[in-house]
């Protein structure tokens, strides 16, 4: 606009912007019709008009606020504000009026009365948390405690001084937050850093220097500035959707839902504001003390002499350094606020101390204050907030006592494999054993006896109501007292477990109410709870071995039961012997004070035809189902796996959803860790228990990959599967089913423990056997030549045959589409295409797979949707060549002016090469920057084409 345009109240409007456009002469024309005022450059505090919006071109005034000629006495200010936030500065105008009436009627407060007293809270662990540690274990005082705990010869002395460690290290570990205490608002986004902050006040410093003075020398350091910070800031936002991707691929692998959750929700850095309990205090302790409370408990005595036990040899450095070296990251330490990274990133200065706090604990059998002490924090799961029975208890206990456990735990590990305690039936918790082989186990079984004609095999899943936290620890003691345990192992675990104590956490602020004294069950989040649950039931398997049972057999071996922890399947060939197993295991239940969840507890017939019946136990009808959930897979009566495979897919549809989600808003629309995250999370939820259903089922969940697949790379579904998982370097969902199978195969020839080598020694062959080996012989692989070269080789060799024949078959299926992608050389499809990481901007990206698979928006798309001949997918310049990639890029003439500019500079610096072999030059992937030219041109292209 023209920087003196006259207005029509005679008034002469300045303006800095010496420019003017065919819209700003349009825009005073409306303005002089309408009798509207334009106010920049025409009020005091805009003179000469400042500009309103800043470029790489520099400053201009587009920005305008025009008001009628008759409120121009109403005007008490208008000026040009800053702002840090758009290129568009803000207009600030003020005009003068009646004031309004904005009175509205006080709002009715409940006073409410918080006795809560403020508790310490524990840092967030930081590299800066971490340093300030590092230096305060160095300084002279702390490192007096820790000689005098290394070389100490008075156990009193050396519990002293560790409490007098803790008491120092505390005060730098927590911080106390009054509820009086406001907080200052953040900068909005997590990563707006110190250095955003100082560059953002060195830009607005800038611009008030550039308004006083109006030099070009000052507005041109201050577009400098603005674009630096512009920079920094696109810099820091992706530095940060990095960072993201990078926890939520670590949380994928190292299976932490909890945080790969709040990472994908964007919640992360932000505050839990529903863990709120409104349970009463009072209600908690009443309610905690009828589950963990046991009178005769109270007053046992295990009746251990402590100079009759067997001596043990010190603990070694060496031994802590590989129990700290195991710890996991982000856990919440106990009472005592020591978290496991502070161990971990110090573990030369810790060793030494903890291997002689641990000697002398094993030597006295005294612990140092608060181990034998939990912090339970109540987790809303569903029902009733104001019911205690609504919420999950999460114990916290002292990490270093945690440490002391696993440190008992390996040498209670060790009696129990070499003296064989545990009955193989129980694979809960064992080295070695997992949830799968009890899958595999039971298909076996259901296959043996069920898939024959009017065979039939009887299941009751049983469920136990807290089964870990209502075991009677003298009955527990009593037990172990009687086998051959080392009595000092015994001692020092009973230590453990002796005076033990509970706090509740009930508020934000982490007020703590108890003590509860807790001597019934084992310890929540101790590493000892599951194996010495496992002991203590380890004599069901004994009490339900009768013959009169009925039960199915492996290699002449009777399985009435499978254990995995506290889930248990009774098992019988008969509706008789199925009656006659929940009878006994009701009375063993009783007996042993554990208590049956009827409501949860099902049977299944399984069988080729259903059959229905009617069961009870203690008076108490049980339900007969047709599917169950069992570790994780449903099983049907039928045998049949189509209920397992729906909710499997819905499952990682619920992940892809929020992946997707997180994808295309907070994640930046980074494909390698979308795609890295998909295959440790969805991916992983979708074959679950593959091993077992083999890869002739799985040809519908191939559907959720593809999916997936496409929704992040952006193309139409006329591309094939084959083409995205050969661009994703993803191998089909048959394929990983298949290479699963293979694996467990070679797993059970290779002996295995628990129950799967009495499968093997079984003389019936299951269909899951016969289609292991015809799958062998297809892919060209001989069973006795793999089970020869070893388990590491035999791996290899079939993850490598798998691999060549899909991509053969998927090069066969790209033939017709893309001929030109038949001169990769077999390397090229052993990682993703490079451009999906190196284009990083998506529409770029997103137009380059596009013009890779020919399905750039054109009328050869068209014809595909509306089925015409392909001959006739005419381009619209009207030169009669069908309008294909190859045609866009080369030769149409719609976009000469553009070729010219990108693409004839690149053809020109390889003359001499065919179309076909252009067209692959161009779209190969191979140069990063003809890669991204490429894509410009396509990008710039597609628009273009969209205006026709």
């Amino acid at each position: 606009m023209d920087p003196e345009e006259q207005t029509d109240i005679g008034a002469t409007r300045l303006s800095k912007d010496s420019r003017s456009n065919f819209p700003g002469l349009c825009l005073v024309q409306a303005a002089r019709r309408r009798e509207l005022l334009i106010l920049n450059g025409n009020i005091e505090g805009d003179r000469p008009g400042e500009y309103t919006h800043f470029s790489k071109a520099g400053g201009s005034v587009i920005d305008y606020i025009l008001i009628s000629r008759f409120a121009h006495s109403f005007i008490r200010k208008f000026q040009v504000g800053h702002n840090t936030l758009s290129d568009h500065l803000p207009l600030i105008l003020e005009l003068a009026g009646r004031p309004f009436d904005y009175s509205i009627a006080e709002p009715q407060y409940i006073p409410s009365v918080n006795l809560d007293i403020p508790a310490p809270n524990r840092l967030k662990w930081s590299p800066i948390l971490n340093e300030n540690l590092t230096l305060l274990l160095q300084s002279v005082e702390l490192k007096l405690i820790r000689s005098a705990i290394v070389s100490g010869n008075s156990v009193a002395a050396i519990m002293e001084r560790f409490k007098l460690l803790l008491e120092r290290l505390k005060p730098h570990l927590t911080t106390v937050i009054h509820s009086s205490a406001t907080k200052r608002a953040k900068d909005g986004a997590s990563w707006f850093d110190l250095e955003c902050r100082q560059t953002r006040r060195q830009m607005r410093t800038a611009y008030r220097r550039y308004r006083k003075s109006g030099t070009a020398l000052l507005l041109n350091a201050y577009i400098y500035l603005r674009r630096s910070y512009k920079q920094l800031l696109r810099r820091k936002k992706l530095e940060a959707e990095r960072a993201a991707w990078h926890r939520l691929v670590k949380a994928s692998h190292e299976k932490d839902t909890t945080c790969f959750w709040r990472t994908i929700s964007g919640l992360l850095d932000q505050e839990r504001t529903n863990s709120i309990c409104t349970v009463e205090p009072m209600e908690w302790l009443r309610h905690f003390q009828s589950l963990f409370y046991d009178q005769e408990a109270q007053h046992y005595k295990l009746c251990i002499q402590l100079e009759d036990l067997p001596h043990w040899p010190a603990v070694t450095a060496k031994e802590v350094e590989n129990l700290i070296a195991q710890l996991k990251n982000n856990k919440a330490p106990g009472n005592d606020y020591i978290p496991a990274e502070l161990l971990k990133s110090n573990i030369g200065w810790w060793a030494p101390l903890l291997a002689s706090l641990f000697s002398w604990i094993d030597s006295t059998g005294l612990l140092p204050d608060g181990w034998t002490e939990a912090i339970i924090i109540p987790i809303y799961k569903k029902g009733p907030r104001t019911d205690p029975a609504s919420y999950r208890p999460i114990s916290l206990l002292p990490i270093p006592s945690k440490l002391y456990a696993k440190h008992l735990y390996t040498k209670l590990t060790s009696w129990l494999e070499t003296e064989a305690i545990l009955a193989e039936e129980q694979a809960g918790f064992r080295q070695g054993r997992s949830t799968i082989d009890h899958c595999f186990t039971l298909a076996y079984l259901i296959d043996k006896y069920a898939k024959k004609s009017r065979g039939v095999l009887y299941a009751a899943f049983i469920d136990l109501k807290a089964a870990f936290d209502s075991i009677p620890r003298v009955r527990l003691w009593d037990k172990l007292s009687t086998s051959s345990i080392d009595k000092r192992l015994l001692f020092l675990i009973s230590c453990l477990y002796k005076d033990t104590v509970l706090h509740v956490r009930t508020s934000l602020n982490g007020h703590l109410i108890g003590p509860v004294p807790v001597s019934k069950g084992v310890k929540q989040g101790c590493i000892l709870a599951p194996v010495l649950f496992n002991i203590y039931i380890n004599d069901m398997v004994n009490c339900l071995s009768s013959p009169d049972f009925h039960a199915p057999k492996l290699a002449d071996k009777a399985i009435s039961v499978l254990l995995y922890a506290d889930d248990a399947i009774l098992l019988s060939r008969t509706r008789i012997g199925l009656n006659r197993l929940i009878g006994e295991f009701s009375a063993y239940c009783r007996r042993e004070q554990l208590a049956i969840n009827y409501q949860k507890t099902k049977i299944m017939v399984f069988a080729r035809k259903h059959r229905q019946y009617s069961w009870r136990m203690d008076n108490q009808t049980i339900e007969q189902v047709k599917a169950f959930k069992y570790l994780g897979i449903v099983f049907q009566s039928t045998g049949s796996w189509d209920v397992h495979q729906k909710c499997a897919k819905e499952k990682a549809a619920q992940s892809i959803k929020m992946l997707s989600r997180f994808f295309y808003t907070k994640g930046g629309r980074y494909i390698p860790a979308a795609l890295e995250v998909f295959q440790a999370k969805p991916l992983a939820q979708l074959l679950y228990g593959a091993q077992i259903w083999t890869g002739n089922h799985c040809s519908s969940l191939e559907t959720v990959q593809s999916k997936f697949l496409r929704q992040i790379l952006g193309v139409p579904s006329c591309v094939p599967n084959a083409a995205l998982r050969l661009e994703a370097c993803l191998p089909s969902v048959e394929t990983r089913t298949w290479q699963r199978t293979f694996n467990y195969w070679l797993r059970l020839n290779l002996n295995p423990p628990g129950l799967l080598p009495l499968v093997m020694q079984d003389p019936h062959k299951s269909k899951w056997f016969k289609t292991v080996h015809q799958k062998l012989l297809t892919c060209g692989l001989h069973s006795q030549s793999l089970l020869s070269m070893g388990l590491i080789k035999a791996k290899s060799l079939i993850g490598q045959r798998l691999k060549d024949i899909e991509r053969q078959n998927n090069l066969t299926i790209l033939k017709k589409l893309c001929p030109w992608y038949t001169y990769f050389p077999p390397s090229h499809f052993d990682s993703p295409a490079s451009y999906l990481s190196k284009l990083t901007i998506p529409k770029y990206r997103r137009a380059f797979t596009l013009a890779r698979w020919d399905v750039l928006p054109s009328a050869v798309l068209e014809g595909r949707y509306q089925k015409t001949p392909f001959e006739k997918r005419l381009c619209p310049c009207g030169d009669g060549n069908t309008e294909t990639v190859s045609h866009v890029l080369l030769s149409c003439p719609l976009y000469k002016d553009l070729r010219n500019e990108i693409i004839t500079p690149l053809i020109l610096s390889n003359p001499g090469r065919s179309p076909d072999i252009t067209l692959y030059f161009l779209l190969s992937d191979t140069d990063s920057q003809i890669t991204e030219k490429v894509a410009r041109y396509i990008e710039r292209a597609a628009k273009l084409r969209a205006t026709i």
